[in-house]
């Protein structure tokens, strides 16, 4: 099929600026949309960029953007601790011991502790598209292991400017590659002071020294795009309409009055103390209103078919929140979220909000488990390998059998869904252990905390002279007091056992 120059221009335009898959040009948008990764040579060109700056403008000057973006930090990340299950508890222990300290210190520029690292990569790779870690010896220690977190577009291959260039099939994205198409190693770049935001001081970071946090929806992906590559015009369109009509409404608000004259011009002398301050203008051949004031009121008197009355708005109106709330609808289906937790329940049903409570709950399952497999456990690994060559902890073969214990997850029936989890417990469907996980806690501090309250209990009873009762007797069932004497009859069978 031939074409012509200008088919021929608009294709190259289309490949140069990245408006190729599901371009979408009219006069009244912000912004076209901006090609997906089909393969990543495709990225080139900038694209990737400008969809991370559109993101990262959205999520700086627009509520909605950000609120998504803190919404999968506060319930993914959570304080970041960890349990072992090598089988020892007392090497348990000193791992848990080990990570608990680390993670105060983790920071090689020494400003963050693990958990606020963590979230600050979780907001970074649904805005950015990625976040990468750099594993780096340092602290005081000498042989300790410590982070460096390094944004998404400070890697890639720019040569000293803004544009990065793929050079396939060694380096897509900034990620070099072997044969077989694994990362080998990464190109990082300083930012550049006073340069306009050009990148200097490029070099190539071994692959394991990097923890690459990020997804891909196609097969062919070596780097990750921003999460709100679908709804980034979406997105522009509902600022642009709330920001007209928060000026309309800025608008009406400082209108009073309505005054219909003449001559279709302006009357002198109308608006608020002018009115009040002129009450001896009351000929009507210098165009101003007659005036009278009658104690602290004032009564205008026009002229013939002229009036004035009180300005009214009613806007916003119910049809046009209406329409904002199916924009915030399209939002949130093109991020996975429900509209529910997005924007507000209101008009739910206790039903409608707890199908949308679990349809949020899997989104969110689901970013968990990308956050501990590509971001958490890699480096929860580093550090304790290093510990163990180190000789600061206890070797074990099952020195990797960790977990996370994840935030409490998202709900509305706080007390139903504990009752849920004890009923649970008492059918010994679940372990003490993996019920308090769910709801963030780790059993065994919980535990201890509950033995060291009781000896108090215990010191304070025998302190003041009074007996002392076990709080797993208090709300035992009535006959578990009972002797067996007590609990028997003469020549018959035990009794039934009385009623909680």
């Amino acid at each position: 099929m031939k074409f012509t120059f200008k088919q021929r221009m608009s294709l190259g335009w289309a490949a140069m600026t990245g408006q190729w898959e599901g371009y979408e040009a009219r006069r009244t948008s912000s912004r076209p949309m901006l090609r997906n990764q089909s393969v990543d040579e495709g990225m080139d060109y900038g694209t990737r960029e400008k969809m991370t700056a559109e993101a990262r403008g959205l999520c700086q000057v627009f509520p909605l953007a950000v609120r998504i973006l803190r919404k999968y930090a506060n319930y993914i990340v959570g304080p970041c601790d960890y349990e072992w299950d090598t089988g020892d508890p007392a090497i348990d222990k000193a791992y848990e011991d080990y990570w608990s300290d680390w993670k105060n210190r983790c920071d090689v520029n020494g400003r963050h502790k693990f958990p606020a690292l963590a979230r600050i990569a979780v907001m970074s790779r649904r805005r950015d598209g990625d976040m990468f870690v750099n594993v780096v010896p340092g602290g005081m220690e000498g042989d300790d292991i410590l982070l460096r977190l390094v944004e998404a577009d400070r890697v890639g291959n720019y040569k000293g400017g803004t544009l990065n260039i793929d050079e396939p099939p060694k380096v897509v994205g900034g990620c070099v590659l072997d044969a077989t198409g694994r990362t080998i190693a990464y190109r990082v770049n300083d930012r550049a002071a006073n340069r306009g935001g050009s990148f200097v001081n490029q070099r190539d970071i071994p692959g394991y020294d990097v923890v690459h946090y990020f997804d891909s929806e196609r097969a062919d992906g070596v780097r990750g795009v921003t999460s709100f590559y679908a709804v980034l015009n979406t997105l522009r369109d509902f600022k642009n309409i709330s920001d007209a009509l928060k000026s309309k409404t800025n608008l009406h608000a400082r209108l009073t009055l309505l005054a219909k004259s003449i001559q279709g011009a302006a009357i002198a002398n109308v608006g608020g103390m002018e009115l009040l301050a002129n009450p001896d203008s009351t000929t009507g051949t210098d165009g101003k209103v007659n005036v009278q004031e009658v104690g602290e009121q004032a009564v205008a008197y026009m002229f013939p078919n002229e009036d004035m009355k009180a300005f009214e708005s009613n806007q916003p109106s119910g049809e046009t929140m209406a329409f904002l709330e199916f924009i915030v609808q399209l939002i949130a289906i093109g991020m996975d979220l429900p509209k529910s937790v997005v924007w507000s329940m209101a008009g739910l049903t206790g039903p409608g909000a707890r199908a949308e409570m679990n349809d949020a709950a899997r989104t969110f399952d689901y970013e968990s488990q990308l956050f501990e497999e590509k971001f958490c456990d890699p480096i929860v690994g580093r550090v304790i390998s290093n510990a163990m060559a180190r000789g600061l902890v206890p070797e074990h073969p099952n020195w990797h059998v960790f977990s996370r214990l994840r935030p409490a997850k998202i709900t509305i029936d706080l007390g139903k869904d504990v009752a849920a989890g004890l009923k649970e417990y008492d059918a010994q469907l679940t372990t003490a252990g993996e019920w308090m996980g769910e709801e963030g806690k780790r059993f065994r501090n919980v535990t201890s905390r509950w033995f060291k309250e009781e000896r108090i209990r215990m010191d304070a009873a025998e302190k003041n002279g009074v007996p002392y009762i076990p709080r797993t007797m208090i709300n035992a069932p009535n006959n578990a007091f009972e002797s067996e004497d007590d609990k028997r009859t003469d020549g018959k069978e035990e009794r039934e056992p009385a009623q909680r």
